[in-house]
C-alpha cells in the first residue's frame, strides 16, 4: 500500500474518501492505524478510522444506524394489554424508521408490549412524551360537562451514548361501554441498563358515574403536568394518591375502582374486583375491571386502574398511570387522580402541559427542580413517545 505523509492537508474544493462495502472493508489486509474510510452500505454506514484494531464511527457519522425521529406509539390499541412488536411498527412513525425497526439489535417489544429502543450514536436527544386520556364511559353523552381526564405532556433533553438501551411505554388510552372508564396509561422512558427514569408524562383518570354524585365529581383528573405524585379522586376524602414512585391506592366504599400504577409498584385494587395498574417496571399490564375484563372499562396499558361497578349503579373512574399512580375512590361515584410526571435531573430545554413543575421532595430517583417552559397542551388521545436527534 503506498502512502502520502503530509504535515497538513488544505483542501479548496472536495476531498474523496475511499468506499468500500462491508465485505471490502473486511477484505483489507496491512491496514495502517487512523486509515480513514467511508462504508457505503450496512447498518453502520458512514466514516469510519481504523484504530489498530477494530473499524470505529467517527462522531457525525451514521453510528449503529441513520437517525433522525421517531414517534413510539401503542400499535392502536385499546385496554390493558400492550403492543405486539408487528402492531407497535405498523404505527411507528419518522424518517426514515423502516431502516432498522425490524432489526431487533436496535429495536423490540418483550411479551408485556414494553418497547426497547438502542441509542444508535452519541448526541442531544429531545423528548416530547404524553400520557393516555382517561376512559371516557358513555353515561358523558348524557351528562354535559363530564369528561376523562386528559394525558400529561413533558419534555426534555438528554445527552446520550451510542448503544444505551431505553425501555419505553407508550400508554394506551381505555376502551370503554360502561357508565364510567378506566384510567389512561402513563407513558414512560427508563434505562434498561440502569433503571432510572427519564420522563414520564401521566395519565388522565377515568371518568366516573352520576347515579350518587355529582357532575364535578363524576370528571376525571388530568395527569399531574407539575410534579411527580398523582392526584386524588374527585371525592371520597383521604390521601389516596401514589408518592415516591409508587402506585395509587383507593377508598373501597361502594366498590371501588383500581388506582394508577407507578414506577415502582402497582396500584391498589378496588373492594370489588376492579385492578389496580401494573408498575411500568412489571410491564405496566392495566387494571381489570369488575367482571374481569381486559378490553372493556378496564385501565390503559401504563398503569391505568380499572373501571368499578358493584350492581348498585356505583361506578367510579380507574385512576391514571404514571410516575406516581393517581388515587381512586367508590365513594360518590367520583372520576379517577391523574398519574404523576417525572424529568431526570441533568437534562435542558424542559417544558410541561402548564409551566409548572415541583417534584416531590423524598424520590427514589432524582428528578429536575428548575424552571420550565409552558407547552400549553394536554393530551386527548393515545399516549406517545416521541425522540428527535439534535445535535
Amino acid at each position: 500500500m503506498s502512502q502520502l505523509i503530509v504535515d497538513k492537508l488544505q483542501v479548496n474544493t472536495q476531498l474523496s474518501i475511499p468506499q468500500y462495502s462491508v465485505a471490502q472493508r473486511n477484505s483489507l489486509s496491512g491496514v495502517v492505524t487512523g486509515t480513514l474510510i467511508y462504508l457505503n452500505d450496512g447498518d453502520d454506514s458512514g466514516l469510519q478510522v481504523w484504530d489498530g484494531s477494530d473499524w470505529i464511527g467517527l462522531a457525525g457519522g451514521a453510528g449503529l444506524y441513520d437517525f433522525i425521529n421517531v414517534t413510539f406509539n401503542n400499535g392502536g390499541r385499546t385496554g390493558a394489554e400492550g403492543p405486539t412488536i408487528s402492531q407497535a411498527r405498523s404505527t411507528m412513525a419518522g424518517q426514515g424508521v423502516g431502516l432498522w425497526n425490524t432489526n431487533t439489535l436496535y429495536y423490540n417489544v418483550d411479551s408485556s408490549g414494553v418497547q426497547s429502543w438502542t441509542v444508535p450514536k452519541s448526541g442531544v436527544y429531545r423528548f416530547l412524551v404524553a400520557g393516555a386520556k382517561g376512559g371516557e364511559g358513555n353515561a358523558i353523552a348524557n351528562n354535559a360537562g363530564r369528561t376523562a381526564g386528559r394525558g400529561a405532556v413533558m419534555r426534555g433533553e438528554w445527552q446520550l451514548e451510542e448503544g444505551e438501551v431505553y425501555n419505553i411505554i407508550a400508554g394506551v388510552k381505555p376502551n370503554t361501554s360502561g357508565e364510567g372508564g378506566g384510567g389512561g396509561g402513563g407513558s414512560f422512558v427508563w434505562s434498561a441498563i440502569t433503571g432510572e427514569p427519564l420522563i414520564v408524562a401521566g395519565g388522565g383518570g377515568g371518568n366516573g358515574d352520576v347515579y350518587y354524585g355529582t357532575i364535578s365529581q363524576s370528571a376525571g383528573d388530568d395527569g399531574n403536568a407539575s410534579g411527580t405524585e398523582g392526584t386524588e379522586p374527585n371525592s371520597g376524602g383521604g390521601n389516596y394518591r401514589g408518592q415516591n414512585g409508587n402506585g395509587g391506592t383507593v377508598n373501597n366504599a361502594d366498590g371501588g375502582p383500581g388506582a394508577g400504577g407507578g414506577f415502582l409498584t402497582a396500584g391498589a385494587s378496588g373492594g370489588s374486583s376492579a385492578g389496580g395498574g401494573a408498575a411500568a417496571t412489571s410491564g405496566g399490564k392495566g387494571g381489570q375491571a369488575d367482571g374481569t375484563s381486559l378490553t372493556t372499562n378496564s385501565g390503559g396499558h401504563g398503569g391505568g386502574g380499572g373501571e368499578s361497578f358493584n350492581g348498585n349503579d356505583a361506578e367510579g373512574g380507574g385512576a391514571g398511570g404514571g410516575y406516581s399512580g393517581g388515587g381512586a375512590s367508590g365513594s360518590g361515584d367520583p372520576g379517577g387522580g391523574g398519574g404523576g410526571s417525572f424529568l431526570a435531573d441533568s437534562g435542558s430545554n424542559y417544558g410541561t402541559s402548564n409551566g409548572s413543575w415541583s417534584p416531590g421532595g423524598s424520590e427514589p430517583h432524582t428528578a429536575y427542580t428548575g424552571s420550565v417552559d409552558n407547552l400549553n397542551q394536554y393530551n386527548t388521545g393515545q399516549g406517545y413517545v416521541i425522540v428527535t436527534f439534535i445535535s
